[in-house]
């Protein structure tokens, strides 16, 4: 068994030349489920050791609210510095990692978007400008 990791950021794309990116950032793994369940808490524990006085924050959808937990516990984070976020159909997984961005609070917001555009790009490039914070975004591609 094998896993495919690329950590990118996440516009390649053509862009105006002053514009201010790259607080956004993307990992993309593909590979068996129970592999990126051993290589997520690692990363995790990574971000968490930032020695500034802010949040790692980890805004998850729905779905993985329970698996996250478990990453959660498995890397064994800082509870006094992780915040740790689900989406509800009342807020979704953008708007809550948008909020998390911009209030400063955070140094790094990870999240869960299945897809990212240029405008969602533009969105949480602008919110972690204004809380001079970075995004990271986890994709999954598990491979049974």
């Amino acid at each position: 068994m094998s896993i495919q990791v690329e950590a990118r950021p996440i516009l390649q794309r053509q862009h105006h030349k002053n514009s201010k990116r790259g607080r956004v950032s993307e990992f993309v793994f593909s590979g068996p489920e129970q592999l990126l369940a051993s290589i997520i808490p690692s990363i995790l524990a990574d971000l968490n050791n930032d020695n500034t006085q802010r949040w790692l924050t980890i805004v998850c959808p729905p779905e993985l609210k329970s698996l996250t937990i478990r990453w959660l516990q498995d890397s064994k984070l800082n509870r006094q510095t992780t915040l740790f976020l689900t989406a509800t159909s009342e807020v979704s997984l953008l708007q809550l990692t948008l909020q998390a961005l911009q209030m400063g609070k955070s140094h790094t917001v990870v999240c869960w978007l299945d897809y990212i555009d240029e405008h969602t790009v533009e969105l949480l490039e602008g919110a972690a400008q204004r809380g001079n914070s970075q995004a990271i975004n986890i994709l999954q591609k598990i491979i049974v």
